[in-house]
Formats: C-alpha cells, sequence, structure tokens
C-alpha cells in the first residue's frame, strides 16, 4: 500500500537516493530541506506540517569539519532538531519516524558482530550526537500517551556516489583519481562498508513495516562483513591497475575510534531486507564513474 512520507534531510547524499527509491514504490514524498525549513526553527517547521503516514529524519551535521567547529551548535542543532521533529510528526498524525542512527553509538564494541542489545557508550562526537536523538525520540515514543512507533537505524558505514570528499572512500577514490599521494591515519582500521541504494532499500523496508505504536525500534544496517582502508585501496587498485601512492599523517589518525565494526543485521533480514551490493562491486561503480553499470549487473 503506498505511503505518503515527509522526508528532512531531502537534498542530503542518503535524502536524494531515497526521495527517488520511494517514488519509484509508488509512495508520495514530500522532501523537506533547509529551503523549505530548517529543522532548528520549530515555527518553519511546523509551518510545512500535511497529514502523512511517516517522518524519516536524515537532517544532521554530517561533516566532521562542522561538528568539530562548532560542537555547541551542533548540540543544539541535533537536540532541538529531534524535539521539533516530534512535533511535526504530530501535527502531520504521522504513527511512525524513521531515524537515520549511526552504529557509532555502541563505541568500543564488546562482541562482534555487534547487536542492537549491545550498550550505547560512544566514543566519538558523532556517537554521542546520535544517541542524543535516540534518547529524545526514545521518550518521545515511550509516552504513556504516545501516538507513535519510531524506528532508528543504525547505519554502518555507509558509501555511494556524491558523497562528499571528506569521507572515507571518496577520499581515496579521489586520491586514486588524481594518481598523486594518498594522506592517511590509518590502514588497519576496519569498517562495515554499505552501499547507498541498499541503506536506502532498508529504509524502504522500514517504512514498509513499522513498530507498534509506544514502541521504539533500534535495527542495524550494514553487510556483516569488514574492509580495511589497505583491503580497500587493492580493491581499486585492482579495478584501476594503478598502485595507491599513501603518506601518513598522524594527525589524521583516530585513535578513540574502535579498530573493527561489524553490523549484526539479523532483525532486519527477518523483515526482508538483505544488501545485495558486494563492496567490490560498489567500488567498481564508483569508479566507473556512476550508477548505471551497477544497476545493468544488478538486473542480470
Amino acid at each position: 500500500m503506498p505511503l505518503q512520507v515527509m522526508l528532512t534531510g531531502a537534498n542530503g547524499f542518503i535524502g536524494r537516493r531515497l526521495a527517488s527509491l520511494l517514488v519509484e514504490q509508488g509512495n508520495d514524498v514530500v522532501g523537506l530541506s533547509r529551503v523549505e525549513a530548517d529543522v532548528t526553527d520549530h515555527r518553519a517547521l511546523l509551518s510545512q506540517a500535511r497529514p502523512v503516514d511517516a517522518l524519516v529524519h536524515l537532517a544532521f551535521p554530517t561533516r566532521a569539519s562542522q561538528r568539530r567547529g562548532a560542537p555547541m551548535e551542533a548540540l543544539r542543532a541535533v537536540a532541538s532538531g529531534a524535539g521539533n521533529l516530534v512535533a511535526l510528526a504530530v501535527s502531520c498524525g504521522a504513527r511512525h519516524l524513521v531515524l537515520a542512527s549511526s552504529g557509532k553509538v555502541y563505541g568500543e564494541p564488546g562482541i562482534l558482530p555487534t547487536r542492537e542489545e549491545h550498550p550505547r557508550n560512544p566514543n566519538t562526537f558523532l556517537g554521542e550526537l546520535k544517541v542524543l536523538q535516540e534518547s529524545v525520540l526514545e521518550l518521545a515514543a515511550r509516552r504513556s500517551d504516545a501516538t507513535l512507533g519510531v524506528t532508528s537505524l543504525r547505519l554502518f558505514n555507509v558509501f555511494g556516489p556524491g558523497q562528499p570528499a571528506e569521507f572515507v572512500i571518496s577520499h581515496l577514490l579521489e586520491g586514486m583519481r588524481r594518481g598523486g599521494p594518498i594522506a592517511l591515519g590509518e590502514l588497519d582500521h576496519a569498517r562495515d562498508y554499505l552501499y547507498l541504494d541498499d541503506a536506502c532499500s532498508a529504509f524502504a523496508v522500514a517504512l514498509g513495516s513499522p513498530p507498534p505504536l509506544g514502541e521504539f525500534r533500534p535495527l542495524n544496517v550494514g553487510t556483516s562483513r569488514s574492509a580495511s582502508v589497505m583491503e580497500i585501496l587493492g580493491i581499486f587498485a585492482r579495478i584501476s591497475g594503478r598502485e595507491p601512492r599513501i603518506v601518513m599523517e598522524p594527525l589524521r589518525a583516530r585513535p578513540e575510534e574502535a579498530a573493527e565494526e561489524i553490523a549484526d543485521i539479523g532483525r532486519l533480514r527477518a523483515l526482508g531486507w538483505a544488501p545485495l551490493v558486494t563492496l567490490e562491486d560498489g567500488l567498481r561503480s564508483l569508479w566507473e564513474g556512476g550508477q548505471e553499470g551497477l544497476d545493468n549487473k544488478l538486473a542480470k
């Protein structure tokens, strides 16, 4: 059954592709960006209210440079944005709010792959901000008079076309294309990398299977496999026929972060979702410059 969905952060890396996918599936999508209403502006945001079935909250200060440069502003924006989204959901009559959260909420994982029951103990500012978002929405969902269910999609390292060069795979791709030295802080940290289209399909599956009203439902979104920076460079080398030139810069290192992150995706699989794009296919698509080749491969 088609849904009416309102989407914040609609002009962002995930938002643009997710909006297209939801429309392709026959849903009605209302996209909100800062042009229409900044999520931190309560009055402007509520002026966009209209009847919808669900809200998807993607708006977030995604660039690490933004968060480092103005940490208190990031805290204010995240907290007020989450609270305003609850008010917007009530005004819209939405029964489901889907949050783009992060696997960074877990911090140093006590077990791999990491399940949703793992304590939230972030060791990065990004993780702390995502816990803040989750906490506001969890409190709203679990009120005794709640008319809202919340799904928190804890995304592990999404990559794909259009991602800013600040992110690791985009940074590696740009360096390999340029042929010059690639500045890196570490080579061995391993992450669970998820292609953009698979991330978007997880949102679609979650929207199609909402939780009961009053429930806060966290769902990991990843591949249950990890790869290090060295492994990614090796794949790019095979694809391109070029050897990477690496320059180590200690200031780029992130010693506070976990050495390895892997998502347990059993809960989301139980809803019928599975990642379709392998890391190598996703990297090849990026190297070849777009989505068309990957679409043709998956259609065969």
